[in-house]
């Protein structure tokens, strides 16, 4: 009697996980958990940033012109630009950014993505490597910086953009906050159960396209390169950082706040490292 129901259990429950191992696939679940764009009507900037800063809202040009990444340039004591790629929402909770780059006595543009904030079209990996080009190049073309005015920094989520665009485009330094080796790492150490997809799920369609969201291509940088995280960060693992540091062929900076969390680590600490820069003469990749 048991082995006549054994079997359609057995067919129900094999039917029950297949559907699961689908449809919790990251290749489905990444417009949910990575593309927190937080759209918005309009920006609400905090009147402490407007209280000494003059923001100026920009509209970067992507596809063709077509569409357009929203943002704001900060005009600081140097002409030397940080081009801030941020994490997980729009830019407005990242301005403390904005901040520490004008602490450091210089201008700054931070941007959305393509799907964040007021900036058009659809949130993907592919647009946001895209985005992070177009940004640099209205740097360049628009604003008439040279590679050596511009510093690139991303943020959680957009250091792998940064790490992106100093691979394609010259600067005079990357510094990456929190970043992470791999998408796939990063999502596996914080969601174990991950690890049983396959690489393929993290590199297919326009959700993880070649080439992915990673940071592994900073190993050949000749730029100065300096890595900061925090020691408690249980998003993504300050051994991400430790891996990248030993990965830097031509050495980089790792700075490692201890007893800080993801999204916490200090913005007086950020702006220190980026007057670093300062005394920085070497760029180009």
């Amino acid at each position: 009697m048991l082995g006549k129901y054994c079997k359609p259990v057995v067919s129900l429950l094999g039917a029950l996980f297949a559907g699961a191992y689908f449809l919790l696939a990251p290749v489905n679940l990444a417009p949910y958990l990575l593309y927190v764009g937080c759209p918005v009507s309009q920006y609400e900037l905090p009147a402490s940033l407007l209280s000494d800063l003059k923001p100026v809202p920009v509209a970067i040009p992507v596809c063709g012109a077509k569409q357009f990444c929203r943002g704001f340039y900060f005009r600081g004591k140097s002409r030397t630009t940080v081009l801030i790629s941020h994490g997980q929402g729009n830019l407005i909770p990242h301005l403390g950014m904005v901040r520490a780059a004008h602490s450091a006595g210089y201008s700054c543009l931070i941007y959305d993505y393509r799907g964040f904030g007021l900036s058009d079209g659809r949130a993907s990996t592919a647009h946001m490597l895209e985005d992070g080009v177009a940004a640099y190049d209205y740097l360049e073309k628009q604003l008439g910086l040279s590679p050596k005015e511009i510093i690139l920094m991303g943020t959680s989520l957009g250091t792998g953009v940064s790490a992106h665009v100093a691979r394609l485009r010259p600067c005079r330094a990357l510094l990456l906050v929190s970043p992470y080796t791999t998408l796939r790492r990063a999502v596996c150490d914080r969601l174990p159960f991950f690890s049983i997809y396959p690489d393929f799920q993290y590199s297919t369609l326009n959700f993880w396209p070649k080439p992915s969201l990673e940071c592994l291509s900073i190993e050949q940088a000749r730029v100065p390169v300096t890595l900061v995280h925090g020691g408690k960060d249980s998003i993504i693992a300050v051994s991400n950082a430790r891996e990248l540091r030993q990965r830097l062929k031509s050495g980089g900076r790792l700075v490692i706040q201890e007893g800080v969390e993801h999204g916490r680590v200090s913005v007086n600490l950020v702006a220190d490292e980026l007057k670093a820069f300062s005394q920085a003469s070497k760029f180009g990749i």
